[in-house]
């Protein structure tokens, strides 16, 4: 039986080409998009190439979209075997916002897509990783989440001050790393 990922995000990017090589080594893809039109263009895209690769309605600030998408492929496929975390926003780099003129609204936002909505999945998802067996949960973050990085005077990305973006992200990395949500699916 053929192994299904989801991911959500993939209409382009990382995501996309995530897609991509997991459809060449036999996975059956869904792809995972708040824009419809986008999403669908993604899976035509893939699909050209032979891949069984299909649209997933989803939007990752809206728990009853993620709920939604969870029951969808409950009910055609009933399983996840690789679920990965990819969606994720950067409103600030878009605007150019310094942290100084951040609103709560986007701080509220980013945190929103980049914490609550990637965390919104995974609870949502557990009983079809279940129905896998040896489930996967990869979840993408960034190095401008790494305090490491940011901190270090030699590393590319020092002095990058996205304050929504960076704090979303190394929150989202520490409490992966703490719940060890990617290790293991829960039993």
């Amino acid at each position: 039986m053929k192994k299904i990922v989801f991911i959500s995000g993939a209409t382009k990017g990382i995501g996309y080409k995530v897609a991509q090589q997991l459809a060449s080594h036999n996975f059956t893809v869904l792809i995972g998009a708040r824009n419809i039109q986008q999403g669908d263009a993604a899976v035509e895209k893939l699909r050209s190439d032979g891949a069984d690769a299909h649209f997933i309605p989803i939007d990752v600030n809206d728990e009853s979209s993620v709920k939604s998408a969870a029951e969808a492929i409950t009910k055609q496929l009933g399983k996840v075997d690789v679920l990965i975390n990819n969606a994720g926003v950067n409103y600030e780099f878009q605007l150019g916002t310094r942290p100084s003129m951040l609103s709560v609204d986007i701080l509220k936002d980013t945190f929103g897509a980049n914490f609550f909505g990637a965390f919104a999945i995974i609870h949502n998802f557990i009983p079809l990783l279940k129905q896998a067996g040896a489930a996967r949960i990869i979840n993408v973050s960034s190095t401008l989440g790494s305090l490491t990085s940011l901190s270090n005077p030699e590393h590319f990305f020092y002095g990058v001050n996205s304050l929504a973006y960076n704090s979303s992200k190394t929150a989202w990395f520490f409490s992966s790393c703490y719940a060890k949500l990617t290790i293991k699916v829960p039993s």
